[in-house]
């Protein structure tokens, strides 16, 4: 372990300028959250109502609701830019959707992030910018899109979100993977959604259901009903093959880094001097053939929080960032040379960035990635891209088990005859295995 924290703390220090190298300025329109440049940092889209638990809320707002949502993001530097944003109306599948400007809101569709302040005695100086979204007047999936000066081509980040309505209730029952196989390793959701009160026409084409486990894009579940049940107003999604399965995967590993003047929990060794500070976090081994252990975690969110200065609830400003460099001993099997593990989680958007790929240390024993993180609490996983797969694994690092907690929300869409867009009718949740945080 002595070894491990003194090759973080040697190399800690080369492997941002590594990742900065790697990063590749794209600047092409991407309908998915993303950041497209490496000094933009914290993007956070969320309820605006105040409340720090707001915080670590999804970007959903139902149709007219009074607080709508908030973005605000860093850029490091110095350096004052005007920044505009607007808004992209999706379909139910994230493509570009075909409603115009002036059917979004009863304002231009070009708006100014009028909201900005510097760090306040921050090591690494940025500036917050943040702005309250407008209200919009249809429901469905939408892209926030921010982009520098005015050039709608200078784009420096993009954010996915939801305006629903609660027009089709929406049952879901969570249940053991079907079978023997996936039992103890699965989590199906199965569902029915009520149409009762509002008419639906030809549901097999124009009505969609959607899935999610924790916030997650990346492993979605669309399906179409398997069965409609006319006279009661019922579209079935309970499927027998795994098409409402989810791997369950593992808690949440978590680490703070809150406190710049003691060791928070997962932390290992701190360093810091004028200009940088560093934390090495405690060595990470596979949990996929230990036992099982029960905790409350944040699946895979973050708080931004500083706790060694009386300004506990409001890090926007005075929490500094760190340069925190993940250190993990492989799995004996796991095929690293063809295959790639990044750390993930919700500061990553569960991206295949090669700025979150874990590199071999100069004596191989260890992968390691260092990635600049503002302070607070953060949660994390490791996902494993084997040989020509495109969605993480977290099998081979995380283990799948059945008790594990997990959250899970489901969207219906549905477009009318003669409608342009996917309305988002129904909306719900659900904890699997809940437990009180």
């Amino acid at each position: 372990m002595r070894h491990c924290l003194l090759l973080c703390l040697a190399y800690m220090c080369l492997l941002p300028l590594a990742a900065h190298a790697q990063y590749v300025k794209d600047k092409t329109l991407r309908l998915e959250d993303a950041e497209y440049e490496p000094n933009i940092r914290t993007v956070l889209l969320v309820p605006n109502t105040g409340r720090l638990s707001d915080d670590m809320q999804y970007p959903l707002v139902a149709l007219g609701a009074p607080n709508p949502l908030r973005l605000e993001f860093d850029e490091v530097g110095n350096q004052y830019h005007n920044y505009y944003y607007r808004i992209l109306p999706c379909t139910w599948d994230w493509k570009p959707g075909l409603l115009q400007d002036m059917e979004l809101a009863d304002q231009i569709n070009e708006y100014v992030m009028d909201g900005y302040a510097l760090s306040e005695g921050t090591r690494v100086p940025y500036i917050h910018y943040y702005a309250q979204l407008p209200m919009l007047k249809l429901s469905g999936n939408y892209v926030v899109v921010v982009y520098r000066e005015g050039n709608r081509d200078d784009i420096v980040l993009t954010r996915r979100f939801m305006v629903f309505e609660t027009l089709t209730p929406i049952m879901l029952d969570p249940k053991f993977g079907p079978g023997a196989d996936t039992r103890l390793t699965h989590q199906q959701i199965d569902a029915q959604v009520n149409y009762m009160a509002y008419p639906i026409v030809n549901p097999l084409n124009l009505a969609h259901l959607m899935i999610r486990q924790n916030g997650r894009w990346d492993n979605s579940i669309y399906n179409p009903p398997l069965n409609v049940r006319e006279f009661d107003k019922i579209l079935d999604y309970n499927y027998f093959a795994l098409e409402n399965a989810f791997e369950a995967g593992n808690e949440w590993r978590v680490f703070d880094i809150r406190n710049l003047r003691a060791r928070g929990f997962n932390v290992a060794g701190m360093s810091y001097n004028n200009d940088n500070a560093t934390a090495a976090l405690a060595l990470d081994l596979s949990r996929n053939i230990r036992t099982y252990s029960q905790y409350v975690d944040i699946n895979g969110r973050y708080a931004i929080q500083r706790t060694d200065v009386g300004d506990y609830w409001q890090g926007s400003l005075t929490a500094d960032y760190i340069n925190v460099t993940f250190t993990v001993q492989p799995p004996p099997g796991l095929d690293l040379r063809q295959g790639k593990l990044y750390v993930c989680g919700q500061f990553t958007n569960y991206q295949q960035e090669e700025r979150y790929r874990l590199q071999p240390t100069p004596d191989g024993r260890y992968l390691q990635v260092t990635v600049p993180l503002k302070q607070g609490l953060y949660s994390y996983q490791y996902g494993y891209v084997g040989p020509g797969a495109r969605r993480f694994s977290f099998r081979e690092m995380e283990g799948n088990y059945n008790q594990t907690e997990n959250e899970y929300d489901a969207f219906f869409y549905y477009r009318p005859i003669g409608a342009r867009y996917d309305q988002l009718a129904g909306y719900t949740s659900i904890q699997y295995n809940g437990r009180t945080r």
